[in-house]
């Protein structure tokens, strides 16, 4: 089981979903990961920029 330290517990649990249950590969998931990291990052952002305005 893989541990992404730096994300919200939820997306860790579906990561590893992805990982054991669904039987996905170490690199699909490692995509994922960098994928759905920068999802929230813009979506953080882009919230902190609608309460500025």
């Amino acid at each position: 089981m893989m541990h992404f330290n730096d994300c919200p517990t939820i997306l860790d649990d579906y990561l590893n979903y992805l990982l054991t249950i669904k039987g996905r590969s170490n690199l699909t998931v490692k995509e994922y990961y960098y994928d759905l990291k920068r999802f929230l990052k813009f979506i953080i952002m882009r919230k902190n920029y609608l309460d500025i305005i």
